[in-house]
């Protein structure tokens, strides 16, 4: 019986069941039938109202529940938790696709599922989305003149690689691309051969950096983020943040720390303790050659997390003004986001 059906004819009240809605129309017909005896006695007009404020309660908690179910679902499907697909079977079907839009052959669809599963046996990203050279091209860039103007000084990170969206993770795994960027520059640094990276030639894949991120939960970091997450984010799609690169690389024997900027600290919404504290990572113990506004530093970026995209900072401008200007390396482009600090 639908909701429709279970609304009283007499007065309109909606009842979620059918012997509520049965017992309030008894209710009417008592009435009408024994008016004296109910004006005697009111309890029977008291429990008419009783049932109608019941009906109406039960309805709207009905409602309120439907609403948060709703809404939950809705949060999982967004953030890759309502086990819909993974990486590889994102890649698959992306690829399938293709072939069917006549983008690629049958064969060349048969040689990328074979390379896609070696990658995936291996635990090793097979690089089609990495390019080498960014901080190159940067130090390219300034050579032409082309930074911000008025440009004191600039201090970028040591070489990192950029690794873009794939097939597999369009949408949900940018947390993981950033990470591959950072561990790329941390395997080209000394410090960090324990890593095991090969001076940035075998990065993880991502399905291997969800296990990895697993290991360092069973390990004890970030219990609370685990629960979060179910404890698993295998075959999953799970968006990653902060707090798990923390874990993984705390993990990994990697001393880092987290720093959380919750709110503005300056006026009309602006951060210049975030631009200062960046400033401060970048250019500490760092000295620019006089005459040289561009220094290659041996810092590698920072992970920057913000209203849940995450962003690479691969370098720090410092201008006459006072200004502090921060590039932002995302995923897919690199772009040049002015926050100014007066």
């Amino acid at each position: 019986m639908n909701e429709v059906e279970r609304v009283c004819p007499l007065c309109g009240v909606s009842f979620s069941d059918f012997d509520g809605l049965q017992q309030h129309v008894q209710l009417h017909s008592d009435l009408e039938k024994s008016p004296t005896q109910c004006h005697e006695v009111p309890s029977c007009s008291d429990q008419l109202l009783a049932e109608a404020l019941h009906a109406e309660e039960v309805q709207n908690r009905h409602e309120a529940e439907m609403r948060e179910k709703e809404d939950f679902l809705r949060l999982q499907r967004q953030y890759g938790l309502d086990g819909s697909g993974s990486f590889v079977h994102q890649e698959v079907t992306q690829m399938e696709r293709e072939v069917a839009r006549g983008v690629m052959t049958p064969s060349e669809f048969h040689n990328r599922r074979s390379q896609l599963l070696e990658s995936l046996a291996e635990g090793i990203d097979d690089g089609a989305s990495r390019t080498d050279g960014l901080m190159a091209a940067i130090n390219h860039a300034y050579e032409q003149d082309h930074h911000p103007a008025g440009l004191r000084a600039s201090w970028i990170a040591a070489e990192t690689s950029h690794y873009r969206a794939g097939p597999g993770d369009v949408g949900w795994g940018c947390g993981y691309r950033n990470l591959q960027m950072l561990l790329s520059c941390l395997a080209r640094l000394q410090h960090f051969d324990c890593l095991g990276f090969q001076g940035g030639l075998q990065i993880p894949s991502l399905p291997r950096l969800q296990e990895l991120v697993e290991e360092a939960w069973t390990k004890g970091f970030d219990p609370m983020g685990a629960s979060s997450l179910g404890g698993r984010l295998r075959n999953t799609r799970a968006w990653i943040g902060s707090t798990e690169i923390y874990s993984f690389l705390s993990a990994q024997g990697v001393s880092c720390r987290l720093v959380d900027f919750h709110r503005p600290s300056g006026s009309a919404g602006t951060h210049p303790r975030l631009l200062q504290w960046v400033l401060n990572y970048f250019c500490s113990n760092t000295i620019s050659p006089a005459g040289q506004v561009l220094c290659q530093t041996r810092r590698p970026p920072l992970y920057l997390q913000h209203q849940g995209l995450s962003h690479r900072i691969p370098c720090v401008h410092h201008t006459a003004d006072p200004l502090i200007h921060i590039p932002i390396l995302h995923i897919c482009l690199l772009i040049c986001l002015f926050l100014f600090v007066k």
